[in-house]
Order: structure tokens, then C-alpha cells, then sequence
């Protein structure tokens, strides 16, 4: 078990929390009366704690979300290798991936009794730079990178040149991409795109 963390949520998601089952009453002492379970409670939730739980026997990591009832696997065996080395930021960003683009919803159905997301395709976090030049050359757009470089101002444009010319790791998060990608035009899903495809070249 990893120490516990927070995702932040801005602006707030609104929630129905309450049981997944329906409500129905406990058991009463003799001559008590039945008490039911709390009605359902609209509330906003601008945050929620995160315990990740690394299981080597069943090589998944599985994210814990108080006080959301059902957790959710964010990675299945053939990512837990790569992931077991991530930190507590880059889990609790590849919470949010497995969220997707609308939280509410995917929490709510988690609340109702539903089932976890899928998780998605892990987005490598660098790939060796022979693999990422080879991508690129396949999409056609390796040609433009020296013009991108070129037409960026300095220092950032030495710093650039230097990286793409040497045999460094490219990272998906690091200044060489986030320099390269809107010069090149490309979206933040296609470097995603890029890295994995980057990630499964081999020699």
C-alpha cells in the first residue's frame, strides 16, 4: 500500500452519495423502533483521499478513493512492470485518466453499484529517442522537426537542437516534447498516441 494522496477536483463534481443497495431498515432492539438508512444526498466534492494498492500476486494496481465504495484498477498485469516505478503523482494522474472526461459520471456509477472502468492504454513516460524518430518518420512529419527546431527562439531552440541530436530518452512530460509538439501541431492525444507507438518499436 502506497501512502495516501488527495485528487483535487476544480470545479467541484456534485455527487449522490449514499448506499448502492436500496435502502431498507436495521434492526431494531426490543420495543425500538426500525431505523432507516440515510435518503440519498446530493453533495460536492472538491476532493477525495487515494490509497494505491500494488498486488504482485495478481500483478494489478488498484486505486482506493474514499469514501467512493468500489475502487478501480488502473493497471492490469502487462502495464504493472512500467508502473510499479511510477510515483504518487503519476498515479493519481492515471486516476484521473481512468476517470476520463466526465469524473462525475464514472464516480456516480461506482457509488450506484456499477462497474469499474477499463483501464485505458498506458501512456509510456519516455521512450528511447531512435523509437520516437521512427514514429515520426511512419506519420511523415520527421522531416519538419528541424524547421520546428529552427523557428524556436533561443535558448529554448539550442536546448531543443541539442536533445533531438543526441541519444538521450525522449520524456512524454519533459521540455524537448512540450517544445516539439504545438511547433509540429500535434495534440496532446496524438503525442499520447505517438508514445505508445513509439514504446512498442523494437530492434
Amino acid at each position: 500500500m502506497i501512502p495516501q494522496s488527495y485528487i483535487r477536483f476544480s470545479p467541484p463534481l456534485s455527487l449522490n452519495m449514499r448506499l448502492p443497495s436500496s435502502p431498507r431498515p436495521r434492526v431494531a432492539p426490543i420495543g425500538g423502533t426500525a431505523v432507516q438508512y440515510p435518503a440519498p444526498v446530493l453533495r460536492s466534492i472538491s476532493q477525495l483521499a487515494v490509497r494505491i494498492m500494488l498486488d504482485g500476486l495478481t500483478r494489478t494496481i488498484t486505486a482506493y478513493l474514499s469514501p467512493i465504495p468500489r475502487p478501480i484498477l488502473i493497471y492490469g498485469p502487462d502495464d504493472f512492470p512500467a508502473a510499479c516505478a511510477d510515483s504518487m503523482d503519476d498515479h493519481c494522474e492515471r486516476v484521473l485518466q481512468c476517470l476520463g472526461t466526465d469524473p462525475a459520471a464514472t464516480l456516480q456509477a461506482l457509488i450506484n453499484g456499477g462497474d469499474p472502468p477499463a483501464p485505458p492504454v498506458r501512456i509510456p513516460r519516455q521512450v528511447e529517442l531512435w523509437q520516437a524518430k521512427s514514429i515520426m518518420a511512419a506519420m511523415g512529419i520527421l522531416d519538419q522537426v528541424e524547421a520546428a527546431i529552427s523557428s524556436m527562439p533561443s535558448p529554448q531552440r539550442a536546448d531543443v537542437a541539442f536533445a533531438w541530436a543526441g541519444n538521450a530518452r525522449l520524456s512524454r512530460h519533459g521540455p524537448t516534447v512540450a517544445a516539439l509538439a504545438p511547433a509540429l501541431g500535434l495534440s496532446s492525444a496524438q503525442v499520447d498516441a505517438w508514445f505508445i507507438a513509439a514504446s512498442a518499436k523494437v530492434v
